[in-house]
């Protein structure tokens, strides 16, 4: 039997909202399709020059090469064991290729065209009492939206 959320006091984000087969989150190459998405972190990272004074004080700082940070983390599931077991895989998941997310009802931010996977990759983790994750984490630049031209 399915269960029912009942939201009560102030309106919050619980879990993902999702849509008959996106389970939270949509990619245009539909290698997320059946993956349910279990975890989002996003934030904004820069990096940062600070100028300092002969006494060693910091006077002024200057932020550049902005950029967001995300990792998903979803379940692999597929339809049946022995597929699902196929699909614990990283092969489609290699550093430096672009994820197109098309779709995340509770995170629009997510939606863009040029998220990069980032160069640590992603990991897959399996345990003995819980099901077989894989951790997928990403930046975006505003500036870098395609692969280098030969």
């Amino acid at each position: 039997m399915a269960q029912t959320l009942q939201g009560n006091g102030a309106a919050v984000v619980f879990g993902f909202n999702t849509t008959a087969g996106d389970y939270g989150i949509t990619d245009s190459g539909a290698v997320l399709k059946g993956f349910m998405l279990q975890n989002l972190s996003e934030g904004v990272q820069t990096d940062v020059e600070s100028v300092h004074a002969l006494n060693g004080d910091v006077v002024s700082e200057n932020f550049y090469d902005k950029r967001n940070k995300a990792t998903l983390t979803f379940v692999i599931s597929a339809a049946g064991r022995a597929a699902a077991i196929a699909a614990c895989t990283v092969v489609p998941w290699s550093p430096g290729n672009f994820v197109n997310v098309t779709a995340c009802a509770s995170n629009p931010d997510m939606v863009s065209a040029n998220w990069v996977i980032e160069e640590s990759g992603p990991e897959i983790t399996q345990d003995v009492v819980k099901s077989a994750e894989i951790k997928i984490p990403m930046r975006r630049r505003v500036n870098i939206t395609a692969a280098q031209s030969a």
